[in-house]
Parts: structure tokens; C-alpha cells; sequence
């Protein structure tokens, strides 16, 4: 293993590199609390590092791999619940310990030390302790998380599912010169020049998405990062794309998803092209994870098409 990056008090940190992705992705498999997080997914805890705006850092406590965010103010805290093998006692004592480091570093004028985001399934299991309540508050935050059934959206069957049905057979029928390719480098330049017009159509629409900077990062690491990639083609020109992921514990993660507003049924069908790809790599995936709709109300209506089997609330953990 290398040399900690960087030094903070008294306790060494690595900053999050490429590199560590089978270290992050071995603890996370190994965990035996909900991990199913959107955030916490190595392809997103690693790009949003590669903002400016903070560096993401790691370290080993008591054997759980805990994940910190030092922002550009220089305050320190946690993007995630620790990854590792452990029981609710050793999840809660890192959790503590690590908080209250943050607290100590930020100092008695910083703000209150937080926890990032944790979902309402991993809420519940930290509820079984019987100190949790004496340790920690949380806030709820805007937004569900979405999770949708990888076996259903295969098979498509049923009335709740007739919408989708129709919308998928007129979009086929409307342009059957649409091609969804897989991805490859020489495709790059055209994406992200597909992407820049999104942004521009779509930035006051959708202000809360902020891809901006790991959308093309994401994109230029995708076979570093393991990801799926989709694009979708008109006349050789990219109109489309979708970046996915098989996440360690077999849960598909929806990282990004868009498509230009004309063609009426092609995010959907982006989507669905999305599920059966995960499923031919892992038929024992059962969940798509495709994130918080933001409480923004075209996000929620697109992402309840995919009738969701479980929407979570999420929260931002505090320590007291």
C-alpha cells in the first residue's frame, strides 16, 4: 500500500485515487450494513473529488474503511457510512470516533460536523443500537431515493407497467433509425459536445443536477471506473447516453441518463437497454439504484415510470 497522501492533526489520510477503487470495493462488499447508498459508490466518491471545490480522503479505523471530505474552507467531515466487516457496535463506535475528529479539527467556530447523506434503510439499522439517539441527530433532506426492480423492468409485464409498454413500441416505431451503441473512446468528443447542448436546454429545467464536473470525468475514466456505457445515435450524431455501473454487493447503479427532449420515449428506452445489460452480467441483481430525484417534480414523474420498489428518504447525520 502507498504512503498516506496527507496529514491532518494527528492522523495520516489517502486521498481518493483510481487506484484504490478495488480496496474501496472489497470493503464495501465485505459490509454487513446497507451499503446501498447512491453516493456511496466508488465511481461517484472519486469523481466528486476531482472538484476543486473539496478533496476526498480515506482512512482504515478499527478495521472499517471511512471515507472523510475536506472542503476548500478546510473543514473536514464524512461523505459516508463506513465500509467494512463489522456488527451495529463497531459501525457506531468508527462512526463516533470519526465525527468527533472531524469536530475536533473544525474547531468549536466550524460548522456542526455531519455525515453527508445516509438512506432511510441505513438510518433504520443504526437505530438498532441502543446509543444512537445519545450520539447523533439527523435532518431529513429533500428527495427520494429511487430503486427500481431489475427482474420487473426485464419483463415488463402488467397493467402498472402498460404506459412504459407503449411509450417503449411508439418510440421504436417513430425512429427506427435510433441506434444504442456501446461505447468506445473514439465516441468522446461527440458526447461531450452532446452533453454541452443538454446542459444548455436543460440548466434551468433541472439546476439541482450537478454532473457538470463528474459526468465528464466519469466519462473519460469508464474503463478504469468499470462502467457501462450506452449512446444512443441519429443520423451519426450522439442524442442520447446512459453511464451505469455494476455496483460490488450486485446492485445496479444508475449514475447518468439523458437524451435530447425530441426524441419523445428515447430515455426510457435507454434505460431499459441499461437493465437488461446489468442483468446479462449478473442475473442475480435485483435492484437499480438510480438516485434522489432532488424533489424536483419532472425528475419524480420520469423516475415513477419505472413503478420504484423502494423509495428511500434520506438524511444528514449529525453529531451532538
Amino acid at each position: 500500500m502507498r504512503k498516506p497522501d496527507i496529514k491532518l492533526g494527528k492522523w495520516k489520510f489517502y486521498q481518493v485515487k483510481l487506484e484504490d477503487k478495488t480496496v474501496f470495493n472489497n470493503y464495501l462488499k465485505a459490509s454487513q450494513w446497507p451499503v446501498n447508498l447512491w453516493s456511496a459508490n466508488f465511481p461517484f466518491i472519486w469523481a466528486f473529488g476531482q472538484s476543486p471545490q473539496r478533496k476526498l480522503l480515506w482512512r482504515i479505523i478499527d478495521g472499517l474503511l471511512v471515507t472523510f471530505v475536506l472542503n476548500k474552507d478546510n473543514i473536514l467531515s464524512l461523505l459516508c457510512l463506513p465500509f467494512g466487516s463489522g456488527n451495529i457496535d463497531t459501525l457506531i463506535n468508527v462512526l463516533y470516533k470519526s465525527m468527533s475528529y472531524c469536530k475536533d479539527w473544525n474547531g468549536k467556530k466550524g460548522p456542526k460536523t455531519r455525515l453527508r447523506t445516509i438512506n432511510s434503510e441505513q438510518l433504520e439499522y443504526l437505530q438498532t443500537s441502543s446509543s444512537f439517539n445519545d450520539l447523533f441527530k439527523i435532518k431529513q433532506l429533500r428527495g427520494l431515493e429511487r430503486h427500481y426492480s431489475i427482474p420487473e423492468l426485464i419483463a415488463l409485464q402488467g397493467k402498472k407497467f402498460e404506459s412504459l409498454r407503449k411509450t417503449l413500441n411508439r418510440f421504436y416505431r417513430k425512429y427506427p433509425k435510433i441506434e444504442l451503441k456501446e461505447y468506445i473512446p473514439a465516441y468522446y468528443k461527440d458526447i461531450l459536445v452532446f452533453n454541452e447542448e443538454w446542459e444548455k436546454k436543460a440548466r434551468n429545467k433541472y439546476s439541482t443536477i450537478f454532473d457538470r464536473i463528474y459526468f465528464k470525468e466519469i466519462l473519460k475514466n469508464q474503463r478504469e471506473l468499470d462502467m457501462l456505457v450506452l449512446v444512443a445515435f441519429y443520423d451519426n450524431k450522439v442524442v442520447g447516453v446512459n453511464l451505469s455501473n455494476l455496483a460490488p454487493k450486485a446492485e445496479g447503479w444508475g449514475c447518468i441518463c439523458k437524451s435530447n427532449k425530441e426524441f419523445e420515449g428515447l430515455n426510457e428506452a435507454l434505460v431499459l437497454a441499461m437493465v437488461k445489460k446489468i442483468y446479462a452480467l449478473n442475473n442475480s441483481s435485483k435492484y437499480l439504484n438510480v438516485g434522489s430525484d432532488m424533489g424536483n417534480k419532472g425528475l419524480m414523474q420520469f423516475k415513477e415510470k419505472f413503478r420504484p420498489v423502494k423509495n428511500l428518504e434520506r438524511y444528514r447525520l449529525y453529531i451532538k
